[in-house]
């Protein structure tokens, strides 16, 4: 396994360096400055002095030339050579620079806190850039040696060799070191052997044998974004309070700059938007955060915050959702060529009869057409139904002037038996890829309605239509980048 370890402040990391001559090793802690240090070092650099004398030669047979200790400035740690710069006192331990400091505190229970999740990047593949942070909430540095972090299952890793994390400060643990193969996240460990699971996950930190805090997700109370992290506010910051879905947020900040997913790893969590799910009362349907209250059992179905019995017609929350929307075509007018496509998430037929499709101001039409979806299906809401006006489009059902979609900002909203289904509001100044003459399109691993809701989960089409915009009218998307 390779350990990379990455400078952040409020993060001291003590870990062995290999001695002179030697690959394996030393014993002697040395503290990090302002570069990458890689756990397996070659060594230190062989800068000859007049007043040291060469050190034993050892094996001949793998000798690469004499060692000369050099300490510097440094009080305690290795000289260089398999030496000492000297001992620490009592109650003292070696940081990397080679000061000492006093023995940090062991972790106790909700001492350290997890503060941020990654599950599932966009920008990087799972096996490159998921991570969680890890922070000390106490006003005392602790030491993270032996610090086991496991699920519920077989994956499990340790803190190997003297980590010291500051009072207030982060240590991030992920797939991979490199920012620019992760997504941009400044990450402090690498793990080997520990992955999280989309949909179902734990992260549980014990030492020796107990329990310092944990992390349990699972559908359909929890949900993880796709390219932005889970981020518990400052507020939240405790043992109790984050193993609660409805007390996180999605992150809203790039990690390392534009074309980078969004989190804050290795750095304070701000605080979230304010937005407090309210499921008072009701049994099932949307929180008003962007999750929901509950789901219904097989045979029923969510109507006003209830589970009543189904008649196997119309969808249920997030069964029908927003998949592709063309708000300003270009090879024809905007009062011709708008449309909306809906996808099917479910395997069963559903009717839409009924179904409302409005924004936030007063454009709406209900479907009152008998239009059914099939599993996995496609249906296209147009402005207008003529293939020869309307850039090649065939529509399932023709809302005319009922609709008009701004072409930067607006509002989607789709609601059957007056229970939210799904919605999406796109805005290019908050990063949605709106371009004239493109239909918005979602990328078909995001084709949930928890999820497309999000900027990162959308991408300009880029599939020729008849006319000579671009779009999927009726036909699966493309994985963006395609």
């Amino acid at each position: 396994m390779r350990i990379t370890f990455l400078i952040v402040i409020g993060l001291t990391i003590a870990l062995s360096l290999a001695g002179c001559g030697s690959d394996s090793p030393a014993s002697t802690p040395v503290e990090q400055t302002d570069v990458q240090v890689d756990a397996y070092d070659s060594g230190p650099d062989l800068n000859t002095t007049a007043d040291l004398a060469p050190q034993d030669l050892g094996n001949p047979e793998k000798d690469t030339g004499p060692c000369f200790p050099s300490c510097g400035t440094k009080i305690c740690g290795d000289d260089g050579c398999g030496g000492s710069c000297g001992p620490c006192g009592e109650g003292e331990v070696c940081l990397m620079a080679g000061s000492c400091a006093p023995t940090p505190n062991q972790p106790s229970p909700g001492a350290l806190i997890i503060t941020e999740i990654m599950a599932d990047p966009f920008k990087a593949a799972d096996a490159d850039g998921e991570w969680f942070e890890i922070r000390n909430v106490t006003a005392a540095p602790i030491g993270l040696q032996h610090l086991v972090i496991r699920d519920l299952g077989d994956e499990h890793l340790e803190i190997p060799g003297m980590l010291i994390l500051a009072p207030g400060g982060f240590f991030v643990v992920g797939q991979k070191g490199n920012p620019e193969d992760n997504g941009g996240a400044t990450v402090h460990y690498e793990w080997d052997g520990f992955s999280l699971t989309n949909a179902e996950d734990q992260i549980i930190l014990e030492f020796k044998g107990g329990e310092v805090d944990r992390v349990e997700w699972f559908e359909p109370m929890w949900y993880m974004p796709i390219g932005a992290s889970l981020s518990l506010p400052p507020d939240k910051q405790n043992a109790a309070d984050n193993n609660v879905f409805g007390h996180w947020c999605v992150a809203q900040e790039s990690m390392n700059g534009p074309g980078t997913d969004l989190g804050t790893p290795g750095s304070g969590n701000p605080a979230c938007g304010g937005c407090a799910p309210n499921c008072a009362g009701v049994a099932c349907g949307p929180d008003g955060c962007g999750g929901f209250c509950g789901q219904c059992g097989d045979g029923l179905t969510c109507q006003g915050g209830k589970c009543v019995e189904s008649t196997g017609d119309g969808p249920d929350v997030g069964e029908v959702i927003i998949n592709e929307i063309m708000p300003d075509p270009d090879a024809v007018a905007d009062n011709n060529g708008e449309w909306i496509e809906l996808v099917n998430t479910t395997s069963k037929t559903l009717k839409l009869m009924g179904m409302v499709v409005r924004d936030e101001g007063s454009d709406k039409f209900t479907i009152d057409a008998d239009i059914s979806i099939s599993g996995y299906g496609f249906i296209v809401l147009a402005r207008n139904g003529e293939t020869p006006n309307n850039g090649g489009v065939t529509a399932d059902f023709v809302y005319g002037s009922n609709m008009n979609l701004a072409n930067k900002d607006d509002e989607i909203v789709l609601e059957y038996n007056g229970v939210l289904i799904d919605s999406v509001t796109y805005n290019a100044e908050q990063g949605w890829p709106v371009t004239s003459g493109a239909a918005l399109s979602l990328h078909p691993i995001t084709a949930n309605w928890e999820i497309n809701d999000k900027p990162e989960a959308w991408c300009s089409a880029t599939t020729p239509m008849a006319a000579g915009d671009l779009g999927t009218p009726g036909f699966i998307n493309p994985a963006c980048g395609q």
